[in-house]
């Protein structure tokens, strides 16, 4: 939060007073001048602190002989959250998680064998059905994160929702190419043992790419 003097055209510099706080109470990584029975949400409130910020302006507003136009020291009361981990990650990666095990399911079940088509009850038009209702669930949870940080570029969470909307679209490419592939009787190398090479990529292919997405992110 940034202060101003009531009279800001004036050269007053702004000064904490430290003094009328109890002692040790503004003591590094503190929390002060905050309610106590404020209520963050999903954060957590790490410490507040004042410093000083050198700032310039490329008007005088008008004021004949503005002292504050260029490298005045202005004060400002800084609060430093964190984000609640618990919170984001049941409310932003948990959809994210049973999405793909959704995904996994839709994909364990893909078959070109008939006999085992019958029992599962699977047809090709189904599951890409059940892709486009996962894609519209992701979709609206992926919207509603992206509404908290509007004014911001990429942040982390959102790799989440791009990895498994790719992995929406692999798993309803290969469940419409293996029928189209046993019709012309050609075994790929994909899809050798009724599709067996896909299901065994999925979890370290998808968990991989999160991993290193992760380790870019961080380190």
């Amino acid at each position: 939060m940034r202060m101003w003097f009531k009279e800001f055209d004036q050269d007053v510099v702004l000064i904490p007073d430290f003094e009328a706080y109890r002692p040790g109470v503004t003591a590094p990584d503190s929390t002060f001048g905050v309610d106590h029975e404020i209520v963050p949400g999903g954060w957590i409130i790490d410490e507040t602190y004042f410093y000083y910020e050198l700032e310039s302006y490329d008007t005088n507003f008008g004021i004949k002989d503005y002292v504050g136009q260029t490298n005045f020291p202005e004060l400002h009361f800084n609060i430093v959250v964190t984000r609640k981990f618990l919170n984001a990650f049941t409310i932003h990666l948990v959809p994210c998680l049973i999405v793909a095990l959704l995904l996994f399911s839709v994909l364990m079940i893909t078959t070109a064998d008939r006999e085992k088509a019958e029992v599962f009850g699977f047809s090709t038009s189904d599951a890409i059905g059940t892709c486009s209702v996962l894609f519209f669930v992701i979709l609206l949870a992926h919207i509603q994160l992206r509404e908290q940080f509007s004014g911001s570029s990429i942040v982390y969470l959102e790799y989440f929702y791009i990895v498994t909307y790719i992995t929406i679209l692999a798993v309803a490419l290969n469940t419409y190419m293996l029928p189209i592939d046993s019709i012309k009787k050609r075994r790929e190398a994909f899809h050798r043992n009724d599709n067996m090479i896909p299901k065994l990529l999925f979890w370290p292919v998808y968990l991989g790419v999160l991993a290193i997405i992760t380790a870019i992110y961080f380190v």
